[in-house]
């Protein structure tokens, strides 16, 4: 997931556990004091996610890559593993097995084979279904051979403009569902005389 999806579902969170516990709270007959420590201790989790999400991290995890929660970088370390992470693919080779990705002003040739693993929208996919445009993120190592110096064998290489799409209609459903809950939590504030809130 990316960050701002991420930063969607815990704002949505926050507004769900709202509902929940103002709903709680009614059904439970919690005073007021029960409502708010309960409501803070939500806002505090939601917060502690929302920092852990935007940290800058100067290490990129094999796990983080997957998940699509490292930023845009260039990371080769001394044994020749190579990361590239929200690079930008410029080129398709017509013979299906290269790519060139763009990040920085610099373009970098990425080689695949058939250990090369691909996943988008939260699973595995084709060389095929890369575009020219679409964003993505690659692991893997740099070539010494002679020829494909300075080019990356990859392992792995996650589409993210493949997880835009898939997540589009879910973002629009997670926008209905916290409308609908943010309406029963205004019912709720008003049959009690509070002022209703808005997202």
């Amino acid at each position: 997931m990316n960050k701002k999806l991420a930063i969607i579902a815990a704002i949505s969170c926050l507004f769900i556990i709202g509902g929940v516990f103002m709903a709680s709270a009614k059904d439970d007959g919690d005073d007021d004091n029960g409502i708010g420590h309960k409501i803070e201790k939500a806002v505090e989790s939601v917060e502690k996610h929302l920092n852990r999400l935007l940290e800058v991290k100067d290490k990129v995890s094999d796990h983080d890559l997957k998940e699509g929660r490292s930023g845009t970088s260039v990371l080769i370390n001394p044994a020749g593993q190579a990361r590239i992470t929200h690079g930008e693919i410029v080129s398709i080779a017509s013979s299906g097995a290269t790519f060139t990705v763009k990040l920085w002003g610099k373009e970098w040739l990425v080689m695949t084979n058939s250990d090369t693993k691909f996943v988008g929208a939260g699973k595995e996919v084709s060389f095929g279904s890369l575009a020219v445009g679409h964003k993505v993120d690659v692991s893997g190592s740099m070539m010494t051979e002679s020829g494909h110096e300075g080019h990356i064998m990859s392992r792995l290489v996650r589409d993210r403009s493949l997880v835009s799409e898939a997540n589009t209609a879910r973002i629009e459903e997670l926008k209905k569902k916290i409308q609908e809950l943010m309406d029963r939590l205004n019912k709720l504030l008003q049959s009690v005389g509070a002022t209703s809130t808005s997202p």
